[in-house]
């Protein structure tokens, strides 16, 4: 199976690199292939418009594949609105979207998904419990029927 993973805040990404702070939700320096998995992961260099379209359209080459979305919780507007429409169209075109319930990017995941109508597709893992999510958060989960608490 393919992951890919999505931090769409690189600046507070490379902002927190040049201040020494590496913070939670820095992915910079997580190496999906020291688990043996097949992972992709943008990276900074990989930031152009044409390695994110080929990325993008990689995901739509054959079979559906099982796609984690992960990022930041302090995620500008116009990124949450990018990666909502992202999370729904991987699950429109049959792709399996995993996900937390944190705010920020995860909700934005998890609207996109519930707004393709698709509940099969949608797996939220939560690090907590259901009660000890954000009221924000806890009122989008009651619609999607697929929730894991650790």
């Amino acid at each position: 199976h393919q992951a890919f993973a999505c931090v769409p805040d690189v600046r507070a990404g490379e902002a927190r690199a040049r201040s020494g702070d590496s913070g939670d939700d820095d992915l910079s320096s997580y190496d999906p292939t020291a688990s043996g998995s097949s992972t992709a992961t943008l990276q900074r260099e990989d930031m152009s418009i044409e390695e994110i379209l080929r990325q993008l359209e990689s995901i739509q080459q054959g079979n559906p594949k099982k796609i984690v979305i992960l990022g930041t919780r302090h995620c500008t507007f116009l990124h949450q609105q990018i990666v909502e429409l992202l999370s729904y169209a991987l699950v429109l075109s049959g792709n399996h979207v995993y996900t937390s319930g944190a705010v920020g990017t995860h909700t934005a995941v998890i609207r996109g998904a519930l707004r393709a109508e698709d509940q099969s597709l949608l797996t939220v893992i939560l690090p907590q419990t259901l009660r000890q999510q954000p009221l924000e958060t806890r009122t989008l989960l009651e619609s999607v029927e697929q929730v894991v608490e650790l």
